[in-house]
């Protein structure tokens, strides 16, 4: 689904209304922002690329890629090794306060603490070291005209169930239709979640009678 499409099928499930385009567009990144890449499960067509930046020496923050939303919750943080050029560690990951007092001096960072929009490393580094990541990031603008956003690409049900049920909230005020608009959204968020967890499971080894 494209954004022409997804305009054409709002109009009709509200009641062929042709006047919504406008609202439409300025709603669309407010429900992109506050909705459904605010939430707390973040789907896997959210995961980044492999992201790489380097530290600076005598300098403790890196600043969080521009499109970062949170931390996969199976990775992390990786540095690269100072003895073997290409292969990159795991780092630690605690708050702030404690890693500062466990590592006060300079040095090789070996721990992380994310805090507002910077990493933080721990010991300061003494030099340029590679870093890289995988991490949730946000996904291009479902407003856009000339790309389609992986929102509508696999989860089109739910843009629009969440679409629908603000316009009919806020902008028609016919609250029996946003109420049935938000029960879709309930079932496609439902959805969307179960197909996230059945292709998390394809990558997992499993014995013969284990259920685990």
């Amino acid at each position: 689904m494209n954004k022409a499409e997804l305009i054409q099928i709002v109009g009709w499930r509200l009641g062929d209304r042709a006047d919504m385009a406008a609202r439409i567009d300025l709603e669309l990144d407010t429900i992109q922002d506050n909705v459904l890449e605010s939430n707390v499960f973040r789907p896997w067509f959210l995961e980044s690329e492999l992201a790489k930046v380097t530290t600076t020496a005598n300098e403790r923050r890196v600043p969080l890629p521009e499109d970062f939303l949170s931390e996969i919750e199976e990775s992390h943080l990786y540095v690269q090794s100072p003895e073997a050029v290409g292969t990159f560690v795991e780092m630690l990951k605690k708050d702030p306060d404690t890693a500062a007092r466990l590592f006060p001096e300079s040095g090789f960072p070996v721990v992380y603490a994310i805090s507002g929009l910077y990493f933080q490393m721990f010991p300061l580094p003494l030099g340029a070291y590679p870093l890289q990541m995988r991490y949730f990031a946000k996904a291009s603008r479902i407003s856009d005209e000339t790309t389609v956003s992986p929102w509508l690409q696999f989860a089109s049900d739910l843009v629009l169930a969440e679409l629908c049920q603000v316009l009919a909230a806020k902008h028609i005020k016919d609250a029996a239709a946003a109420q049935g608009f938000a029960a879709d959204a309930s079932a496609a968020w439902k959805k969307l979640y179960d197909v996230h967890t059945a292709r998390g499971e394809i990558n997992v080894k499993r014995s013969l009678g284990d259920n685990s």
